[in-house]
C-alpha cells in the first residue's frame, strides 16, 4: 500500500475535526434504521439458519470469509485460526506475549550491549525479571483482568481470532474479526497507528454483512448488537461535534464517523476502495478541506 500515513490515527482525527456538519451522521442513522428486512420476517430462526448458528467456529468462519472477501472484492487472503475464548485461552494468549515481549527486550539490551559495548544495557538487562516470571504474571492478568466470557478480537502477532460471541452475533462477530486479518494482510494493522480506521472499517463491514444476512434469512436479530454498536459510535459523534467536546472521543467512533461519511457520499465501494493499493480518500463534500 502506497500512502499508509494516510489512515494513521492523527489524519482520521484532523478528517473527524473538520466535518462540516453532524446532519449526515443523523442521516446515516436513519437510513440505517430504515433499511428494514424487506418481506416477511421470521420471530424464530429456520432450519438452515439454525444449522448456521450450530456451526462449530471453525466451519462459521469459512462461510462469513467467502461473503466479506465477496462484499470486499478481494482473494488470496488466508483464512484464520479460529479458537473459542474460554478463560484457559486468555491465560495462554497473555502469557506467551508477555514472554515474548521479554524476550524481545532482553535480546535488545544484548545486542545493544555488544554493538556499542557500554555496560549501560547489560545493566538494564540484569533488572529484568525472568521468562517465566513474566509469563505467570501475563497468565495471571490474562485469567483476572483481561478475561471477558463473550469477548472476541483478533491476534495480529500470531493470526488468529479469539471467539466469544453469542448465538445471534456469531456471524457478524466474526466478519468483523475477519475484517481486521484483512487489514492485516495489507499492512493496516501495525501497532496501535492505524487503530481508527481499522474499528471504524470492521464495524461497517460487520454492520453491512449483518444486515445481508438478516436479508438472507429474515431473522432481524442477526443483526441487531452490529447495529445498535453502529448507532451508538455515530450518536456519540452527533454528540461530540455537537457540542464541541472531542476530546476523550474513541477510536471506534472516529473510524465508524469517517466511514460512514464516506459511505453516504461515496457508497459501499469505500469499504473495499481503502483497501487498493493506490488509494486516496477523495475529496469529499462532509469534510472541510
Amino acid at each position: 500500500m502506497k500512502n499508509k500515513k494516510q489512515f494513521k490515527n492523527k489524519n482520521i482525527r484532523s478528517m473527524f475535526d473538520r466535518i462540516k456538519s453532524p446532519d449526515v451522521l443523523i442521516e446515516m442513522i436513519n437510513k440505517n434504521m430504515s433499511d428494514d428486512v424487506s418481506g416477511k420476517t421470521n420471530d424464530n430462526p429456520s432450519l438452515e439458519l439454525k444449522k448456521l448458528l450450530s456451526s462449530k467456529p471453525k466451519d462459521l468462519i469459512k462461510i462469513v470469509k467467502n461473503d466479506v472477501d465477496s462484499f470486499l472484492n478481494i482473494s488470496g487472503v488466508s483464512t484464520p485460526q479460529i479458537y473459542k475464548s474460554s478463560r484457559l485461552s486468555s491465560i495462554l494468549e497473555s502469557s506467551v506475549l508477555c514472554g515474548i515481549t521479554t524476550m524481545a527486550i532482553e535480546g535488545s539490551f544484548s545486542l545493544l550491549s555488544n554493538v556499542t559495548g557500554a555496560n549501560f544495557f547489560d545493566s538494564l538487562n540484569s533488572y529484568m525479571p525472568s521468562w517465566l516470571e513474566v509469563s505467570t504474571f501475563g497468565a495471571f492478568i490474562g485469567s483476572t483482568v483481561l478475561y471477558e466470557p463473550d469477548n472476541s478480537h483478533y491476534n495480529n502477532l500470531f493470526r488468529l481470532i479469539m471467539f466469544g460471541g453469542k448465538k445471534y452475533n456469531g456471524p457478524t462477530t466474526i466478519a468483523h474479526e475477519y475484517t481486521h486479518h484483512v487489514q492485516s494482510s495489507k499492512g493496516l494493522h501495525t501497532l496501535r497507528k492505524y487503530i481508527s480506521l481499522q474499528e471504524g472499517h470492521a464495524v461497517c463491514v460487520e454492520r453491512i454483512i449483518g444486515k445481508s444476512y438478516s436479508e438472507k434469512y429474515t431473522f432481524p436479530k442477526l443483526r441487531q448488537l452490529s447495529d445498535e454498536l453502529y448507532t451508538g459510535h455515530l450518536n456519540n459523534a452527533i454528540l461530540s461535534l455537537t457540542t464541541g467536546d472531542t476530546k476523550n472521543i474513541s477510536p471506534y467512533v472516529l473510524g465508524t464517523t469517517i466511514f460512514s461519511a464516506y459511505e453516504h457520499e461515496f457508497g459501499q465501494s469505500i469499504y473495499k476502495d481503502v483497501l487498493k493499493d493506490d488509494f486516496e480518500w477523495p475529496k469529499s463534500t462532509y469534510i472541510k478541506s
